[in-house]
């Protein structure tokens, strides 16, 4: 059995080679030759700017300075969030846009396991000790045109690598909203008011948990919002927020 166990691997990795001879790895930003399938060129990778401290200890936008520990930002002070801590793996901007709009238009789900484990390793504080995972859902007719919901994809992912439960179907999208972009800030938060709800059968699945939010970029954050302020006032504890990409300037 182990013999033919290692003849078995042995002849996939000489499959593998040969294929990835006829059609090379490309890097799904600048789509060019990559070293390793599913993942950035070293180029684009260096390229992506990942946000790290010091940030704002509420939403997570990145400071210029420090300023000490539990430091928030300027507009949390000002209109303290729903939920109680985002994170972000990088900003999204020229560099990363290619990437996300792959993964968000373009079929490219074969990403969601390299993106999963960057958002694990970026949201150690967000993951500890967070009972349900839920993905902020699309509308029933833009999954019909798009085929899947891209952060409902990231949540399994980081579910399978946290071993932390999700849950697909407990929110969802019960009115068809126009898309944010172009949208400005106060533009986001009327397009989405009462724009989500909770599936009553689920509800005694969310009282009392720690929930993290999985979507792929955060904006303004409008949708998150409302989102965080609908499962709180259904009895969740806490609302946490995890995303691949984070626009740091809105209009």
């Amino acid at each position: 059995m182990q013999k033919m166990n290692l003849f078995l691997e042995i002849a996939q990795n000489f499959f593998k080679k040969i294929f990835y001879l006829i059609y090379p790895p490309l890097c799904p930003c600048c789509r060019k030759t990559s070293e390793v399938n599913n993942t950035l060129c070293k180029t684009c990778f260096a390229n992506l700017r990942f946000i790290t401290p010091p940030f704002c200890a509420r939403c997570g936008l990145p400071f210029e300075y420090d300023f000490g520990f539990g430091a928030i930002c300027l507009e949390c002070t000002q209109n303290l969030p729903y939920y109680n801590l985002a994170r972000a793996v990088f900003a999204y901007d020229d560099n990363s846009r290619p990437l996300v709009t792959r993964l968000k238009y373009a079929d490219a789900t074969h990403l969601v396991g390299f993106l999963s484990r960057l958002m694990q390793a970026h949201g150690n504080d967000v993951l500890q000790n967070a009972d349900l995972l839920i993905p902020v859902p699309l509308h029933w007719r833009r999954i019909i045109w798009r085929r899947y919901n891209q952060a409902a994809l990231l949540a399994q992912g980081l579910s399978r690598l946290t071993n932390i439960p999700v849950a697909l179907t407990l929110l969802k999208r019960v009115r068809a909203t126009p898309p944010q972009t172009g949208l400005s800030r106060a533009g986001r938060q009327r397009n989405v008011r009462a724009a989500f709800a909770i599936d009553p059968r689920q509800l005694i699945d969310i009282k009392g948990k720690i929930i993290v939010l999985v979507d792929d970029v955060m904006t303004t954050g409008s949708t998150i919002e409302a989102c965080s302020r609908l499962l709180l006032r259904k009895g969740a504890l806490e609302i946490r927020v995890l995303t691949i990409a984070r626009r740091l300037s809105v209009s």
